[in-house]
């Protein structure tokens, strides 16, 4: 999924293909997903898909993003990180 919103927001034609890889690996791991990148997502959580949500949001090198209740359902600590990162733009 983050691979494919990397590749309609044109992250693919403006980097090379691993460094668009990279970015996309960094995204996943932003979010806490990496150990998941080859599972199916309807085999996530609930909590997982809103964390996948939120790193597809900001894959691509988007410049705004709005997000309504990104947390919902994640745990304390996911929902901290979130918070943390997207508020820094390090998401």
């Amino acid at each position: 999924h983050v691979q494919f919103f990397s590749r309609l927001k044109g992250l693919y034609r403006e980097l090379s293909r691993d460094e668009a890889e990279e970015h996309v690996d960094q995204a996943i791991r932003d979010v806490a997903l990496f150990e998941k990148r080859n599972t199916l997502s309807k085999s996530l959580s609930g909590g997982m898909k809103r964390k996948l949500s939120v790193a597809m949001a900001f894959c691509g090198g988007s410049k705004v993003v709005l997000l309504d209740e990104p947390t919902s359902g994640m745990d304390p600590f996911s929902r901290r990180f979130t918070w943390n990162g997207a508020c820094l733009g390090f998401i």
